[in-house]
């Protein structure tokens, strides 16, 4: 039971900030009010989630899982859960750049990044959580008051996704002739 209710948990966790994301950008674009941008959508939709599972969980399960705070294994350094955390979210926005905003991409856009993100939560969760994501660690922690380790959360992904932008900018993809 307890092993459901960690997969509920981090299903809630993980999937709020994007639906929030995407709502968010609907809403705004069609009435112009207030425009926070995915990110900030996205930290909305986590801090919402966590708050709902405080709200509807019990206080010994909520202080066990943390509301869905990610946590670093305690056999992974500071730098190997950075290093790790990037090179997940590095596969995952290349799946997104590869599959979404490519021309050339095929028309497989959910399967391939949810296999990616399936992926990387099944190698990356074990070992650091598999955030993937800064809104997914910040609205748990904000929530749950657990900080541990949470420059691991925003350092990694910001890196990965940089890193894989440049290189479908510079090199993946197809440039245009004239």
């Amino acid at each position: 039971m307890e092993y459901l209710v960690s997969i509920l948990v981090a299903t809630i966790a993980a999937g709020t900030p994007l639906v929030f994301a995407a709502l968010g950008e609907l809403v705004t674009e069609k009435s112009n009010v207030l425009n926070l941008g995915v990110e900030g959508m996205m930290l909305v939709g986590a801090i919402a989630a966590a708050y709902a599972l405080h709200l509807v969980l019990p206080t010994g399960v909520t202080k066990v899982l943390a509301l869905g705070t990610p946590a670093i294994t305690a056999t992974i350094t500071l730098g190997k859960a950075i290093a790790i955390e990037a090179l997940l979210t590095f596969f995952l926005m290349s799946a997104m750049l590869g599959t979404t905003v490519s021309a050339e991409a095929p028309k497989v856009a959910g399967f391939g990044v949810g296999l990616t993100l399936f992926i990387g939560v099944l190698f990356g969760g074990p070992l650091t959580g598999a955030a993937l994501n800064p809104a997914r660690a910040f609205g748990p922690a904000l929530v749950s008051g657990q900080w541990i380790s949470q420059s691991v959360y925003w350092i990694g992904p910001i890196l990965g996704a940089l890193v894989a932008a440049f290189l479908w900018e510079k090199v993946l993809f197809p440039r245009a002739t004239d």
